[in-house]
């Protein structure tokens, strides 16, 4: 569920056919020196094709999808993985501290630049709290896997993200 922040930047999205957001994402990679990473929702991507989402991103130079409501495995299963990978896309899987280890050795398997992880469960912009459950699983992680985390859903301001930047 999104809080605050991610509903009121949907409601401004949704001013925008997904071709004009494309558009915009070209001409913003025209100048840009740093990558970017779209964070969309499976239902957008569908709406338009999973080969023409792929063709869209590689005009706009971007590499990388974060995709909250897909899990890994289902967009394997689906052939997500594969189109991406065809693309040079890489999709960068989005667990939480519910996401097992297994499960975590099977997606590591994958090339992608970063784990993101989940902050928080529940409605994103609410109230974070650092717990030793989650700095743990990222512990656990580091262990498992060298990539580098970030960690998002629920860091909100400075001090949020300073808790979070002494463990991930």
């Amino acid at each position: 569920a999104d809080g605050n922040v991610i509903t009121d930047a949907n409601l401004v999205a949704c001013r925008y056919s997904i071709p004009q957001l494309f558009d915009a994402l070209k001409t913003i990679s025209k100048n840009n020196t740093q990558k970017i990473v779209i964070m969309t929702y499976i239902a957008k991507i569908s709406s338009i094709g999973v080969q023409n989402f792929c063709e869209q991103l590689q005009l706009c130079k971007i590499k990388q999808v974060i995709i909250p409501d897909l899990p890994f495995d289902e967009a394997e299963r689906l052939g997500i993985l594969n189109q991406f990978k065809n693309h040079d896309i890489q999709m960068i899987p989005v667990i939480s501290t519910n996401t097992d280890m297994d499960r975590l050795k099977m997606i590591s398997e994958y090339q992608f630049p970063f784990w993101y992880i989940m902050a928080y469960q529940g409605t994103t912009g609410n109230q974070f709290k650092k717990t030793d459950t989650l700095k743990n699983y990222v512990y656990k992680l580091k262990e498992l896997d060298s990539r580098a985390t970030a960690i998002g859903f629920g860091i909100k301001n400075k001090e949020d993200l300073a808790e979070v930047l002494t463990f991930s």
